[in-house]
């Protein structure tokens, strides 16, 4: 049983490291993604002040 557990652990930690490495690019491809849509939405509302008139 011993010998079961550890070939268990041995096969499971390269995909531990895989899992660990799509979390972080994961991660990190959604804050990019976060930060475009906030340039984006900067140049829109830059955009509208420039086509709409000033409210009251």
């Amino acid at each position: 049983m011993k010998a079961l557990q550890t070939a268990t652990i041995v096969f499971a930690l390269p995909f531990t490291g895989v899992l660990v490495l799509l979390a972080v690019a994961l991660w990190r491809a959604a804050h990019r993604d976060e930060a475009a849509l906030t340039r984006e939405e900067k140049r829109l509302q830059a955009r509208m002040r420039r086509v709409l008139p000033p409210e009251e």
